[in-house]
């Protein structure tokens, strides 16, 4: 049996999810042999809660392109979160849980390693196979954020490939979709989206082993967050992205 295959599932809102577990299609409603699901490093049920994130599409759909590989995946990722304090990893938390929610980065470094302990009776032992990133969305909210973005989000990849001893890691970021949310307030209308938008586009362009997963046709509950159908197709085409990578 080949050696299991970990991938990292991180970032903010629409990696934690907002889609309906109960209209989850039958096709996706089952784990395939093989597949395990972790969050924030526990093992989790595979429709754990009543909503749900990117990993159920990405999960099956990976699963049945290859289905002799045994596949882990770990999910930490937390509504609200940025890269500039909360996913930085030498971020310092501010203090002000409306605008910050880090550090989180810590937490994905020890949810990892609950993981390898948990994989680590398996021989072979178990392999980073790549990370699946979706967040900025709050970056695009404040100027100085969504300004830092590129410089932020190369780092960001440096180092947790870095820390995680593996140097080519893919690295696929979905983009962040035009989101007006809370309109009647102005409160979150991200301003600066397009700033953080290009920010992703260069840094795929540039560096290697990343890529950028379309989003922006993907149907949305509330101008933001992905239903349950964009969730699924937004998992299926993290799938389609690292498969097309690894040929």
């Amino acid at each position: 049996m080949p050696p299991t295959q970990i991938f990292i599932l991180a970032g903010q809102s629409n990696m934690v999810g907002s889609g309906v577990t109960a209209e989850i299609p039958e096709r996706w409603r089952t784990a395939p042999n093989g597949l395990r699901l972790f969050i924030d490093g526990q093992p989790s049920p595979w429709l754990a809660g009543e909503r749900f994130g990117p990993e159920i599409g990405f999960g099956v759909a990976l699963a049945e392109a290859l289905p002799d590989t045994p596949v882990a995946l770990c999910k930490v990722a937390r509504s609200g979160a940025n890269l500039y304090y909360d996913w930085n990893p030498d971020g310092v938390s501010q203090g002000d849980e409306d605008v910050y929610r880090g550090p989180v980065y810590p937490a994905l470094l020890d949810a990892l390693s609950a993981v390898s302990r948990d994989l680590s009776v398996q021989e072979p032992a178990p392999a980073i196979a790549g990370m699946l990133w979706m967040q900025g969305e709050r970056d695009s909210v404040i100027e100085i954020m969504a300004n830092a973005y590129e410089a932020n989000l190369r780092a960001f990849i440096a180092r947790v490939r870095s820390d995680l001893d593996s140097p080519h890691m893919p690295f696929l970021m979905g983009q962040i979709n035009p989101c007006i949310l809370n309109l009647p307030d102005l409160r979150y209308q991200h301003p600066w989206r397009e700033t953080v938008q290009a920010a992703q586009a260069a840094v795929a362009q540039s560096e290697k082993s990343v890529a950028l997963v379309r989003t922006d046709d993907l149907p949305q509950s509330d101008n933001l967050h992905f239903t349950t159908a964009g969730l699924l197709e937004l998992g299926r085409r993290y799938a389609a992205a690292h498969l097309a990578m690894a040929r």
